[in-house]
């Protein structure tokens, strides 16, 4: 694999890596030389025959360093911590409220089939568990928010089930009022986490408040998603 970098400005990025099968736009954003082996060696595992398109790879020995980068690209973000261990466990789906819509099911299902991986879509309701909801259409009935959330999680699941039958897909919906740390600790034995990005501005929108914390928290790399109506 061969590509160029420079350090701290990831739109000044460009790398392309035709020996490892693929001639798609991959950028990384690294500091030396082991930072630069680490996100080589992810990108040379998990994105020929992808399909992931317009991805930045970022591999910082900081925190801030990798959330800056992460900040101010576009596209799908791949953030590898600098002691990365590979791995061939489950992929974690960190699923938002909008769960029909949710940009994060598309590339974890790509990572995944590129090594028959298991799928765990994963949802954690951070209020408390008061009030009732209705989920369209409804075949559970009105129930405690929670409640519904898991049929309504599980509808998507069984959904996914039928669209990509050579995968393995798993539902879960966990209640806490720390987000990111229950989706940790969900994923001690993923191989990734895939979260969509968040934040509300039309280019480069800044990333969610779980996405960063999901950044500064997970041993495993983080993928992050950009929504479907900010794409470059």
């Amino acid at each position: 694999m061969s590509f160029a970098c420079t350090a701290g400005n990831p739109d000044a990025m460009s790398a392309v890596a035709p020996d490892a099968g693929t001639t798609k736009p991959v950028r990384f954003a690294t500091s030396d030389a082991g930072t630069t082996a680490t996100a080589a060696s992810w990108a040379a595992r998990w994105i020929p025959d992808s399909g992931i398109t317009d991805l930045l790879i970022v591999c910082a020995p900081t925190v801030d360093d990798a959330l800056h980068a992460a900040e101010q690209a576009g596209g799908t973000v791949v953030v590898v911590p600098a002691d990365w261990v590979e791995n061939n466990g489950p992929i974690v789906v960190a699923t938002g409220h909008d769960l029909d819509s949710d940009a994060a099911i598309t590339p974890a299902i790509a990572l995944a089939r590129r090594h028959a991986v298991p799928l765990v879509l994963l949802h954690v309701w951070g209020m408390p568990g008061t009030g009732t909801v209705t989920m369209p259409p409804d075949p559970y009935g009105v129930g405690s928010i929670p409640v519904g959330q898991a049929a309504a999680l599980e509808l998507l699941t069984e959904r996914q089930r039928h669209l990509h039958p050579g995968l393995v897909f798993t539902s879960e919906v966990r209640q806490s009022t720390h987000v990111a740390p229950e989706i940790v600790a969900a994923a001690s034995t993923a191989s990734a986490i895939v979260v969509g990005r968040g934040g509300r501005h039309a280019r480069h929108p800044q990333l969610g408040h779980t996405a960063r914390e999901l950044i500064t928290r997970s041993p495993c790399p983080v993928v992050i998603a950009p929504n479907p109506t900010t794409r470059r």
